[in-house]
């Protein structure tokens, strides 16, 4: 591991820059996280970098690559995951970054917290697998103050993503589709303007952000060690093209 601090290397975010953790560049985090040279996950990034704001609650944190970031920019942040698998993925990173934080077990659906809890919440690749959506959706408005902001990414039922991984058309018309995968049951396949629709039922909706296109297709056929150029192009696609052919897209809410 890198001897500098995860804490080290203060970010710089003036002009919407922000900085990285060291050992997030490095590659030193787990093998279930992120890579640093997927452009996709440095817009999330970026995105959050901008809409945070104190308190604020990772919803869905996983491997913690989001979680750890928050925190080393300064913010006061708390995470939870339902996937007990995820949260030891999150604990071994929290070992490697040799930091305190800690991941809850909470279901988005029934989630522990106050009302008004939170500044900000992040909920990222989580709301199409819940079951209990509209349930799920009342519980992020409830933790959340009076004009906090939620920043949810949905998949796209008709994107990359979900085509390759949930939407096997062999399988699309079939009552019962468990293939041994979680997402393979997911009850929630729409498109962006039903999220849209949706979201906008509880929350205003600020920016809508098409994230990617074809990097679920990239990292299918190539892996995720592919040259960086490649989904940093895909990004710079998705931003000038219609959000229906995204493959995930980003949901900048305010309460």
């Amino acid at each position: 591991m890198p001897e500098t601090s995860w804490r080290d290397a203060a970010p710089n975010r003036a002009g919407g820059s922000f900085g990285l953790i060291p050992q997030f560049e490095a590659g030193a985090l787990n093998g279930a996280a992120p890579r640093p040279n997927w452009w996709p996950i440095r817009k999330r990034l970026a995105l959050a970098a901008e809409w945070a704001r104190s308190p604020v609650l990772d919803v869905g944190a996983g491997t913690g690559w989001l979680t750890f970031h928050l925190a080393h920019w300064g913010h006061d942040v708390t995470a939870c995951d339902y996937s007990a698998r995820a949260r030891a993925s999150f604990e071994k990173n929290a070992t490697i970054l040799a930091c305190d934080l800690a991941i809850a077990n909470e279901d988005v659906s029934h989630l522990s917290y106050p009302d008004k809890a939170f500044a900000s919440l992040f909920c990222i690749s989580v709301l199409p697998y819940v079951e209990d959506l509209q349930g799920a959706l009342d519980e992020l408005y409830r933790v959340l103050r009076p004009r906090g902001i939620a920043v949810v990414g949905c998949l796209n039922a008709y994107g990359s993503f979900a085509l390759i991984n949930d939407r096997d058309p062999r399988t699309l018309w079939r009552k019962n589709r468990n293939r041994n995968d979680i997402r393979a049951d997911v009850e929630h396949f729409h498109g962006p303007r039903w999220w849209k629709r949706e979201l906008s039922k509880r929350f205003t909706v600020l920016h809508v952000i098409p994230l990617e296109v074809f990097s679920p297709l990239i990292a299918r056929l190539a892996g995720y060690d592919v040259d960086s150029r490649w989904t940093r192009a895909d990004v710079r696609l998705a931003a000038h093209l219609p959000k229906e052919v995204a493959s995930e897209v980003l949901y900048i809410l305010r309460k």
